[in-house]
């Protein structure tokens, strides 16, 4: 491998730069045209971040799910705090 990537998100899975030098591949395992490979890459990269996206959108519902309820039920100064703008912006922001 070279260099280890940084990367913005997904910082457990590590990511390297991967550098073949006089590597064989026999006809059977090439895949598309060669000199072409990063087209194919790129379009599995793109399903990639697709499914990706699902994690990080099921976490903020889950969050949703317990914070809504909770703005709603939990009072201060004899009103919801969901009431409040400052709580309001804070959902916003979710």
């Amino acid at each position: 491998t070279a260099q280890k990537l940084d990367k913005l998100g997904m910082r457990g899975s590590d990511t390297c730069e991967l550098v073949f030098e006089n590597c064989f591949v026999p006809q059977e395992n090439v895949l598309g045209e060669e000199g072409k490979g990063v087209y194919v890459m790129m379009s599995g990269l793109d399903l990639e971040r697709l499914v990706l996206a699902g994690g990080p959108i099921g976490l903020m519902q889950a969050c949703l799910d317990v914070v809504l309820p909770y703005v709603r039920q939990r009072e201060q100064f004899g009103r919801p705090i969901g009431e409040f703008q400052f709580i309001q912006g804070k959902m916003a922001d979710m």
